[in-house]
């Protein structure tokens, strides 16, 4: 399982998002939507599920508030591909014995940090790791540097690979109809049709395991599903 952060979240449900900066470049990151759909592919493929903490998921929904808010969510509520799961006493607990030396010492922030933010990154790596992810997908380096520190894999936007090239080729000459609704359809039908492709590449791997191990556990099964989604991107 891996996790999320509200930018890697936002620039999901909202391709036109203002684009994280490169430090490579110092400039842009380019074919941020490429990148993502191409993310969102692989972990299709190796049917693992994306976990969506409660603090990440308000975050969005306080910075995407209008009409396609509540829309998303029940997206995301009812597809199997996301993991919504909670702040709760197992990840407080997790959250005191995290290894971080900014709430031990108490040491001086950068201009970057405030301690509700220190605090609501902390939140994000204890539920992630109580509930087993090993790699998160984030844009904050601050919240990398602590995920790293606790044993967590951290990938930044900039880091995300391109598709090959015959598939970045084939994204771009399709760029106009995926960025924008079909004709006679919503943003939030479009992302529940993206949503709902996720969901059936895992059941069709659902299924296969079946065949080849009777009586082995769904994963789907094992974990309630508790689906995401949502819409609109930060300044």
């Amino acid at each position: 399982m891996v996790v999320f952060d509200s930018t890697v979240l936002i620039l999901l449900l909202y391709p036109e998002a203002k684009p994280p900066i490169d430090p490579a470049t110092k400039a842009p990151l380019t074919d941020c939507k490429a990148r993502i759909e191409f993310l969102i592919s692989k972990l299709s493929e190796s049917k693992t599920p994306i976990l969506i903490p409660t603090p990440v998921l308000s975050e969005v929904l306080v910075r995407t508030r209008n009409e396609k808010s509540d829309a998303y969510f029940d997206i995301m509520r009812k597809s199997p591909a996301f993991q919504v799961e909670p702040f709760d006493s197992i990840a407080a607990v997790e959250l005191a014995h995290l290894i971080d030396e900014a709430l031990a010492s108490k040491k001086e922030l950068t201009a970057a940090e405030t301690w509700a933010k220190v605090k609501y990154d902390r939140q994000i790596i204890a539920v992630a790791k109580t509930r087993g992810c090993t790699s998160i997908y984030c844009g904050d380096g601050n919240l990398a540097a602590v995920a790293s520190k606790n044993g967590m894999k951290p990938i930044m936007t900039w880091e995300l690979p391109l598709p090959p090239v015959n598939q970045q080729q084939e994204l771009k000459f399709d760029e106009q109809s995926k960025t924008d609704p079909e004709p006679g359809r919503s943003a939030p039908e479009d992302a529940e049709l993206a949503a709902a492709e996720v969901s059936q590449n895992r059941e069709i791997g659902e299924e296969e395991s079946e065949k080849e191990t009777e009586g082995s556990v769904n994963l789907a099964e094992a974990a309630e599903p508790k689906p995401k989604i949502i819409d609109n991107p930060p300044e």
